[in-house]
């Protein structure tokens, strides 16, 4: 669950009372999320208050839908939020360095759409695009011509109505590159690049024009890992990722405050979605249909293969 819906709504808490108001019972609810995902998890010595048992349970200030609780204990221990609890644990530094890349190993040529040599004299070329939705993860396959000039796709003028998206390698160290095209769902005047990108969380970099997406690529790559929107060549928002490209240390107040401001931006150039950063870091996921991006190249997940970016 994204940080801001933590800190604003709460977990399974937020589950429950959702649960709750539409007609599950406080007794289902309640085993649903404790002694139900413990079980199912391995998680024999949690999930009920019972002897020899881990003492992790709270108190409910009533048994009312709004399932307001009135204190947590962890282990037996009364747990409070301004006194207890302080030790700092800190990840070991060899985490804090997992992008094997660097700003002068990337090529400009990755946002140079070369039109296969089949194709060359064309004015226009069919392309496949990942069209996005504004309800889920899902994409689809479409075909768009788009216009060709000099034996490259001109992607960035407004005919063309397409972001391009490109995956950067970050573990290897030869930075090899795949690139896509989105529309439907798109960024205007502006660009995103995250470190986090389902599942393989290689560097995913979406854009409309070549100099926002250079100063998003530029931030993440600077800091290591994170997530970075940009417009007009000002960074509107960004969080730090510093832990593998995925984690953050920050305090979940300080975090959700940072995701809440990526989400905005998002949604400021045009990602019009209920959880923007969740659907721009599943253009990476090959297993959500129908049609997603990695760094080797698009892949038509309905068919589990890697197909061109150009159609006859």
């Amino acid at each position: 669950m994204p940080p801001d819906i933590l800190q604003d709504k709460g977990h399974l808490d937020y589950v429950v009372r959702k649960a709750l108001k539409h007609g599950l019972s406080l007794e289902k609810a309640i085993i649903a999320t404790s002694l139900a995902p413990a079980k199912r998890m391995g998680f024999r010595d949690r999930g009920i208050i019972a002897p020899g048992k881990i003492a992790d349970f709270i108190l409910l200030q009533d048994l009312s839908p709004d399932f307001k609780i009135l204190s947590v204990y962890k282990r037996g221990v009364l747990f409070n939020s301004d006194t207890g609890h302080k030790t700092i644990h800190r990840f070991n530094p060899q985490f804090l360095d997992s992008l094997n890349l660097s700003v002068t190993s990337i090529s400009d040529t990755m946002y140079t759409l070369k039109v296969d040599p089949k194709f060359a004299g064309r004015s226009t070329v069919k392309c496949r695009v990942m069209r996005k939705n504004s309800k889920n993860t899902y994409t689809e396959s479409v075909i768009r011509s788009l216009p060709v000039s000099k034996g490259t796709i001109n992607w960035p003028t407004s005919d063309a109505d397409v972001n391009l998206a490109v995956v950067i390698d970050r573990y290897s160290g030869d930075a090899n590159t795949a690139q896509g095209l989105i529309n439907g769902v798109r960024l205007h005047n502006g660009a995103f690049c995250t470190s986090h990108a389902h599942d393989h969380h290689n560097i995913l970099l979406v854009g409309d024009n070549i100099i926002d997406m250079k100063a998003a690529l530029n931030w993440v790559l600077e800091q290591k890992g994170g997530m970075c929107t940009v417009s007009s060549g000002k960074i509107l928002a960004s969080v730090h990722l510093p832990v593998g490209g995925i984690i953050s240390e920050a305090p979940m107040k300080e975090l959700s405050k940072e995701v809440q401001s990526v989400q905005n931006a998002l949604r400021s150039l045009g990602i019009n979605h209920i959880n923007p950063i969740m659907s721009m870091c599943t253009l990476t996921l090959p297993v959500s249909p129908e049609l997603k991006i990695t760094d080797k190249g698009l892949i038509d997940v309905m068919k589990s293969k890697v197909v061109s970016l150009f159609v006859e």
